[in-house]
């Protein structure tokens, strides 16, 4: 696969679950202080969206972009590593041959 395909796959998958990779997030992430009339220290209590960890739909996506591109380094990876054995294994025969010729090994060893 090309690198355009596949950013156009990444594009028509954030498209499709109607995420935005440009727009900021509305979520409210982190610490509220809780602020108390007799103490002058902020207590911090975890935020509501932190409380109820809820799946969205840019997680999803997040989700599929990253199973895609895993799975094209891997399956690069594996070519990589099918041609470094397929050079191995015609230098090992050539070796060979030429071990064979110069002692004269029977071919059938």
């Amino acid at each position: 696969m090309s690198g355009i395909r596949v950013r156009t796959q990444i594009f028509a998958a954030l498209f499709h679950f109607g995420c935005s990779i440009f727009k900021a997030s509305s979520k409210k992430h982190g610490a509220v202080p809780k602020k108390s009339k007799t103490d002058s220290t902020a207590e911090v209590e975890p935020a509501e969206s932190q409380a109820a960890a809820v799946w969205t739909p840019e997680d999803t996506a997040a989700t599929k972009i990253q199973s895609l591109v895993r799975g094209r380094i891997a399956r690069a990876e594996l070519q990589r590593r099918k041609q470094e054995k397929e050079e191995y294994e015609a230098l090992m025969n050539k070796l060979e041959q030429e071990v064979r010729k110069l002692n004269d090994f029977p071919q059938g060893t």
